[in-house]
């Protein structure tokens, strides 16, 4: 009987140990639920704020253009600038490139040794030759 009863009193104290873990489990989740609902209410409260202060925005623009559809006509012109400018700023980009290659190329011409070579290459290739120069033919 008395083995019974220590048996019934190590369940009794593995259930109560098993429901005090069930019950921590529970109130750690329901905090983070909680913490976590309140930072979605603030950031609705933040959006709901920000979404106001638009529409008052949009309403001044109308006043200011006259109709919705010219501030419409007015938005469309300034995406096609924007448009615009980026295109501009890659062309720019793409000729600043252009440019420091053509500085290397003239730095490159510029240099003797890059000139005298294209001058040996023009006359043996080519059959250049400069005004002021003398050509003899030989049959060789």
């Amino acid at each position: 009987m008395e083995q019974k009863a220590k048996k019934q009193f190590s369940l009794s104290i593995l259930m109560r140990v098993f429901i005090a873990v069930i019950v921590i489990v529970s109130l750690v989740v329901f905090a983070n639920s909680v913490m976590k609902y309140n930072k979605l209410t603030e950031e609705e409260e933040q959006l709901e704020k920000i979404v106001s202060e638009l529409r008052v925005i949009r309403e001044e623009l109308i006043i200011t253009a006259g109709s919705a559809e010219r501030l419409s006509e007015i938005l469309s012109n300034y995406d096609e600038y924007k448009r615009l400018m980026n295109e501009g700023t890659e062309l720019s980009s793409q000729l600043a490139r252009l440019e420091m290659m053509r500085i290397e190329l003239q730095e490159m011409l510029n240099d003797p040794e890059v000139s005298d070579y294209i001058k040996r290459l023009a006359r043996e290739k080519l059959g250049l030759y400069f005004p002021d120069e003398e050509i003899f033919f030989t049959n060789n």
